[in-house]
């Protein structure tokens, strides 16, 4: 497969720039370096553990105190009559729920009325202030560098014997080459710090492939991972309090009818009422895109957008299985091994957290993970718990639900 990246040089440092390696989001890959310093200088000063835990701990108290100043001296205001599409979905899903429970959960905005992605909760005695969603009701001293950081995440996930891909994390490319041909391929190349497989490579086989994929990687971040490619569907399991939700995200795939052509294929797919434009931060499933990165794959594959699929015929049309590309989500919730249940609810326990999103891959989720080749490859501190109320495969689950009580009880 053919890589196209952009040289840094050609980005202006304060500028944004749309990308097609992070979903054509308008990004600026110099700030993203700039808080990668800061992410890693955090994590070498916070070295022991008991004082990591300290500071995390004061540093959550300490935001809620900065919220409830700002309202104090009017720098945020409650703003009940919101604008539905500026709010995230897993935000929004949270917003629904309160109303159907009867409880005033109202968004803030700044003095200019600019939407913060803060919100109150007004519960019977108490209120309760969050960012984009209530990730730590219980006031625990919750490491969340470490859970969004993918390397130390592998680290712990190793100390424990828990599914983890072979892996390790660099600076300098010719130390990744050098561990990758070692460790063998195929491979993933992704940046330490990421997320949506920004700048990811899946599934490399040689070694200009991987060098390739290093330099691609290192445009967003420095810090980049190189590990072993784990065959299997991508799952994202929710973990709120003592339950579990999971959906399986499947890549974008168009099915022949012998009649219609890959557009008008697409074209029906996108029709799905649930799915809409990707750059509205209120949507869950997406369009699937007439970009640059479609085009390019269809002529990999000796197709054009006019071409006619014979009847029964699959084209996946994205390698990347991300929802602004257009990715499908399947409800399997049920379908869980109770072993593999076990492995998740005691990850969430060794973060000390109790809502945790991981990302898990596996030919079957009901299958226990020490049977076939399984890993969980990193973890989200603020889960988009939204993927589990719109699936377009299976039944909606009711996560918002699940955190307003995990709320409720604290």
């Amino acid at each position: 497969m053919t890589i196209t990246y952009y040289k840094l040089h050609d980005m202006k440092i304060l500028s944004r720039t749309t990308c097609p390696h992070c979903s054509y989001r308008k990004v600026n890959h110099t700030a993203n370096k700039i808080n990668e310093i800061g992410e890693t200088a955090l994590s070498l000063l916070l070295f022991q553990k008991h004082f990591r835990k300290l500071v995390f701990l004061l540093g959550d108290m300490g935001i809620a105190l900065l919220l409830r100043l700002a309202l104090t001296l009017g720098l945020y205001r409650r703003a009940p009559n919101f604008e539905r599409r500026k709010i995230l979905g897993r935000s929004l899903v949270l917003l629904d729920e309160a109303k159907n429970q009867g409880l005033d959960l109202i968004p803030l905005t700044d003095r200019r009325g600019v939407f913060t992605d803060h919100f109150i909760l007004c519960l019977p005695n108490r209120e309760y202030l969050f960012e984009s969603l209530p990730t730590n009701p219980k006031k625990k001293a919750i490491d969340i560098q470490t859970i969004d950081d993918k390397y130390l995440t592998k680290r712990l996930l190793m100390k424990h014997g828990l599914p983890h891909s072979p892996g390790n994390t660099f600076l300098a490319k010719w130390r990744g080459l050098t561990y990758g041909q070692k460790l063998g391929y195929p491979l993933v190349v992704k940046p330490r710090h990421g997320s949506q497989s920004s700048h990811v490579t899946m599934n490399i086989n040689d070694e200009a492939s991987l060098a390739r994929a290093i330099d691609m990687v290192k445009i967003y971040k420095e810090w980049y991972m190189v590990e072993r490619y784990i065959p299997g569907d991508v799952h994202r399991i929710t973990v709120i309090g003592n339950s579990l939700f999971a959906v399986k995200r499947l890549p974008p795939i168009i099915i022949g009818d012998g009649v219609r052509t890959i557009k008008e294929l697409i074209d029906a797919k996108n029709q799905h009422p649930l799915r809409g434009n990707p750059r509205t931060p209120s949507q869950t499933l997406c369009w699937i895109p007439f970009d640059e990165l479609l085009t390019t794959r269809l002529t990999e594959m000796g197709y054009t957008l006019d071409r006619i699929l014979l009847k029964d015929q699959q084209l996946q049309l994205n390698e990347k299985i991300n929802l602004s590309g257009g990715a499908d989500i399947e409800d399997v919730t049920d379908q869980i091994h109770p072993t593999n249940q076990a492995v998740f609810l005691r990850l969430a326990k060794l973060f000390n957290t109790d809502i945790l999103g991981i990302d898990y891959i596996s030919s079957g989720i009901s299958r226990p993970w020490h049977e076939i080749p399984s890993a969980i490859i990193e973890c989200n501190t603020i889960p988009s718990i939204d993927l589990h109320h719109f699936p377009s495969i299976g039944s909606p689950q009711n996560a918002a639900k699940e955190v307003l009580t995990l709320l409720r009880n604290s």
